[in-house]
């Protein structure tokens, strides 16, 4: 094939537009990409990515809850989440068949996964339920470590550091200092564009 630059004409783009939009064209088009697809390296193997990527190519996006139709898990779908995931059907096998996925929203996902999530086991039984500072030595030493116990020994007021300190702009106003007045004018500024 020779190489080199080939200019593109109106009429060339035309005719290619036509050719393209026809419907037997569109349908080999589509093969061809499938087939692509099915031979790229994102699909070999059986790894549940490439399943799941398999899915999603084939059948598209999961977008309802099988659980709110056939009534799947024993609690009821809500129907709130806007989440929906492919979802493996217990005692199957990741293996490229349509029959063994759910499609299912993000809630009835992690109850059909017996998921908890993390702040909710935490709420459920935190470590230092019915301990004080009184009862347990962690406590104490945590309060004193950080400054939460005002009174306990090892105590330092956020202030401390000022204590002797005058202020950069103490005695000085607008009127006989310029950062002063540079700082009245853009709080101004400021104030002007939320009012």
């Amino acid at each position: 094939m020779s190489t080199g630059i080939y200019i593109r004409t109106e009429k060339y783009k035309k005719n290619l537009k036509e050719a393209m939009n026809r419907p037997e064209v569109k349908k080999k088009m589509v093969i061809r990409d499938r087939q692509r697809w099915e031979k790229s390296l994102a699909m070999t193997g059986t790894k549940i990515i490439n399943i799941h990527n398999w899915l999603r190519k084939i059948y598209g996006k999961a977008n309802k809850c099988d659980n709110k139709e056939n009534h799947i898990l024993k609690k009821e779908c809500t129907g709130k989440s806007k989440r929906f995931d492919w979802t493996l059907k217990k005692e199957y096998k990741y293996e490229r068949k349509r029959e063994n996925f759910w499609m299912l929203c993000g809630s009835c996902h992690n109850i059909y996964d017996n998921k908890v999530r993390f702040f909710d086991k935490v709420r459920a039984n935190p470590w230092n339920k019915n301990l004080t500072k009184y009862t347990d030595e962690r406590i104490r030493e945590y309060g004193l470590k950080s400054g939460k116990n005002r009174k306990g020994k090892g105590y330092v007021p956020k202030t401390a550091w000022k204590k002797g300190n005058i202020s950069w702009n103490k005695g000085l106003t607008k009127e006989t200092d310029e950062r002063l007045k540079k700082l009245r004018e853009k709080s101004r500024k400021l104030n002007k564009k939320y009012v």
